[in-house]
């Protein structure tokens, strides 16, 4: 049996009630994976350095592959203190339903995840706001 990934357009309206059952159930099943792996199926990423370096980049975006212009950015800051030194402080996400190649994007707020971390750099605890 295929792997069925997550389908934008469906359910549709004109379906009958088996489909739309069976889509919801198969885009739920999806979504339940994408949580679970941390990525979803479709969605690509490119890491953009900004006022950042190629090692500690300002941007990952993360934008479905075709024609979409769907774009979710995540910003980081880091840390120059202690174990948080040069690890990723906070990451800020943001989406965007119009992300033109001319950059007028309108990003609206996700959340923003800030990460603590134990003398040896590793991570301690995060939480969102």
């Amino acid at each position: 049996m295929a792997y069925i990934p997550f389908v934008d357009g469906k359910p549709v309206f004109s379906d009958d009630g088996d489909d739309v059952v069976d889509d919801v159930r198969e885009n739920l099943m999806a979504l339940r994976d994408a949580v679970v792996a941390g990525v979803m199926v479709g969605w690509d990423g490119t890491v953009t350095a900004g006022t950042g370096t190629t090692e500690k980049p300002q941007y990952l975006y993360l934008h479905k592959n075709g024609a979409s212009t769907e774009r979710i950015r995540i910003e980081y800051t880091y840390g120059t203190t202690g174990g948080a030194t040069d690890n990723p402080l906070t990451a800020v996400l943001h989406y965007t339903a119009d992300d033109d190649p001319l950059g007028s994007a309108v990003w609206e707020s996700m959340g923003t995840c800030t990460l603590s971390y134990n003398s040896d750099g590793t991570v301690a605890s995060w939480a969102w706001s």
